[in-house]
């Protein structure tokens, strides 16, 4: 059965949408929780490293989530709160954070985190994070006031600090902090404070953490990423299964209790077995495909232009979700959220090869191959490029289609002249802020005037309507300066054994990047 997802809260419109396409919660009983056993997690594959200060990936998240904690996580109404501070305040014009961070709290290797740590973790993630350069730009003074206080002082107002320090401002001990710079750090050095330690990394084969059994989690009801912690279970260990068929198979004979990134068009087989609950993880995600705006043949935005101009998005979308899982649609955030709008979104899904090859010969194209590359280990990912494919060069234009492990994409990815388009996707966040789309550090190098504009407008402005007009001058500039093409919406499909247990609406809502915190196994 299709276990329901709690959508964001920030207004009475959410679900509206989509709630009919949902039947009823699994039901779990009142089992009382009980400790012990090792949970097998079956992912997409292997993680390039677990180092969230200096990556985007849904993959790394999901695994480091459960060693790593941040100043902030989001709450079951996506709304960013305390997790490893006690309480915070900000001065009346918006510049100056005092963070007081909560005592007792350990690391890995029991040394108690202070305020030097969370000074040394912040200044490390603001100068190489993805969404660190938010910060950066306006940073006039970082910290320790005591050893359980940090102060920060912003040379603007900056209302949207706590979400940005909610996704992957990790705090590590500062001895590693002082000594990390833009590079990875290594698996030794994955010391955090979260309710599983890292443990052991066997290349192709898992990756084990452990029970921390000196975690200090964070009092009062679970909701969302924040509230009680428990580790439960002895260990987690998460599988790399690139082969998606493989890993519904091993769930159907319980090699693995969960498996992640289930291909939709396999609900229907999942969803009558009686040893699975099957569940519809969302918010929906976003389908795009991103352009190289830095340099080679996207540079140009004639050509940019030509390629929306050549997809039909129905069929993009057909091809990678089933009935149910997916919605065509222009918005970058979906349909039933504050931040919803049409605004640009005509542009959205043109479908008209003979506007494409006008483009084209404005652009001066002459026929040099266009670059995709992507991953078949998201198999719906995959199955989007070669509809894309066969529509660009149905348009005219010379496709040269690459598959990579997830791994090398992200490798190949970081150097802009291997590429002109990547396929992939991008999961919900409650603030347009978020998405990494915005930052002129990502990939595609957005970082045009008028977007730099518009986006330093929108990001020290606290009110919400004067936000959200912003919000839509940028998500049409979006659609006019094209650093990517959105295909539609998505929700993932996720499958657990029966006998993993705790999972419900009340406490564990199935949110965007599953958690393992709060389950337990029965027998």
């Amino acid at each position: 059965m299709l276990a329901s997802n709690r959508w964001v809260a920030f207004s009475l419109m959410v679900l509206l949408a989509t709630t009919a396409l949902l039947p009823q919660s699994v039901a779990f009983g009142e089992d009382m929780p009980k400790y012990g056993g090792t949970l097998r997690v079956a992912t997409i594959g292997e993680p390039q490293h677990l180092d969230q200060h200096v990556v985007t990936s849904d993959l790394v998240d999901t695994i480091a989530q459960h060693v790593f904690e941040t100043l902030f996580a989001f709450d079951a109404n996506w709304e960013p709160q305390p997790l490893l501070l006690k309480s915070y305040e900000v001065s009346e014009d918006g510049r100056t954070w005092v963070f007081h961070i909560r005592q007792g709290v350990l690391f890995h290797n029991n040394k108690e985190m202070t305020s030097e740590d969370v000074v040394a973790s912040l200044v490390r993630y603001i100068e190489y994070g993805f969404r660190g350069g938010m910060i950066k730009t306006r940073l006039s003074k970082l910290v320790a006031i005591d050893k359980y206080t940090v102060q920060l002082e912003l040379t603007q107002p900056f209302g949207v600090l706590p979400a940005l320090l909610s996704l992957h401002a990790a705090i590590l001990p500062k001895e590693i902090m002082e000594a990390a710079g833009p590079e990875p750090i290594k698996p030794e050095d994955y010391i955090r404070t979260g309710p599983y330690r890292f443990e052991e990394w066997r290349p192709a084969r898992y990756i084990r953490l452990v029970r921390f059994d000196g975690y200090q989690s964070l009092e009062g009801d679970p909701s969302g990423y924040v509230g009680r912690r428990v580790a439960y279970l002895d260990e987690l260990l998460f599988i790399p299964v690139s082969e998606a068929q493989t890993r519904v198979a091993g769930l159907q004979a319980g090699d693995y209790d969960v498996a992640l990134a289930i291909p939709t068009d396999l609900y229907e087989i999942l969803e009558v077995n009686p040893r699975l609950a099957t569940y519809r993880v969302g918010p929906p995600n976003n389908a795009p495909l991103y352009f190289n705006m830095s340099e080679g043949l996207m540079a140009n935005i004639k050509l940019r232009q030509a390629v929306l101009a050549a997809l039909d998005m129905q069929p993009i979308m057909e091809a990678a979700y089933a009935p149910g899982f997916w919605v065509a649609q222009g918005s970058i955030l979906p349909e039933g959220t504050a931040w919803y709008t049409e605004a640009g979104a005509y542009l959205f899904d043109q479908d008209d090869p003979e506007r494409a090859k006008k483009l084209m010969i404005e652009a001066g194209y002459a026929g040099q191959p266009i670059r995709i590359i992507c991953t078949s280990e998201y198999s719906d990912h995959y199955n989007r490029a070669l509809v894309i494919r066969q529509q660009l060069i149905k348009a005219g234009f010379n496709v040269d289609l690459q598959v990579y492990d997830w791994a090398t994409l992200l490798a190949r990815r970081a150097q802009p002249a291997l590429w002109e388009i990547f396929i992939s996707s991008h999961c919900f966040y409650p603030d347009p802020a978020l998405y990494t789309i915005l930052d002129p550090r990502y990939s595609t190098r957005w970082d045009t005037p008028e977007k730099q504009l518009l986006l330093e407008e929108f990001l020290t402005t606290a009110e919400f309507k004067t936000r959200y007009r912003i919000w839509e001058d940028l998500q049409a500039l979006l659609w006019v300066q094209l650093p990517w093409v959105k295909s539609g919406d998505y929700w993932d499909l996720a499958a657990m054994g029966t006998s993993v247990t705790g999972f419900n609406d009340t406490n564990h809502p199935v949110i965007v990047r599953p958690y393992f915190w709060n389950i337990w196994l029965e027998d």
